[in-house]
C-alpha cells in the first residue's frame, strides 16, 4: 500500500495511500499509526496545502523544514543526540516533514455565539 499516482481530490493535488484493509474493529485498535475507518487517506502535495491554506483566508504562509521524521526513531521520543545527527545527516532528507503555518495580517473578526 503505497503512495498512488499524482492526481486531484476536492480541487487540490495530492496522492492517494492504502491505510489498511483490517476489517474487526480489534484489528483496527492494533493500527496505531492508521485511520480507524478510511481504507485510504488522500495526502496534499506541498503545493495543495500551501493552497488550502492560503485559500482558507491565510495571506502568508510559513514552512518549517528541518522536522524530523516520526518514523525513523525507535523510541518514542529521540533524544537530543538522535535528532541532532539526524538533522545533519543527509539521508533524513528522505524522510523530511515541513510543519507549516499559516497568518492573516488582517484577522476576521470573533461572532457572537448564542
Amino acid at each position: 500500500m503505497g503512495l498512488g499516482k499524482l492526481s486531484s481530490h476536492e480541487g487540490l493535488p495530492g496522492r492517494w495511500i492504502g491505510e489498511h484493509e483490517a476489517t474487526s474493529h480489534a484489528e483496527r485498535e492494533s493500527l496505531k499509526l492508521a485511520s480507524w475507518n478510511n481504507r485510504r487517506s488522500f495526502w496534499l502535495t506541498r503545493e495543495g496545502i500551501i493552497q488550502a491554506i492560503k485559500d482558507a483566508g491565510f495571506n502568508l504562509v510559513l514552512e518549517q523544514c528541518d522536522a524530523a521524521g516520526v518514523e525513523r526513531y525507535d523510541q518514542t521520543v529521540p533524544t537530543d543526540e538522535v535528532l541532532l545527527k539526524d538533522l545533519l545527516s543527509n539521508e533524513r532528507r528522505t524522510f523530511l516533514r515541513s510543519v507549516f503555518i499559516g497568518i492573516r495580517d488582517n484577522p476576521v473578526a470573533p461572532t457572537a455565539i448564542g
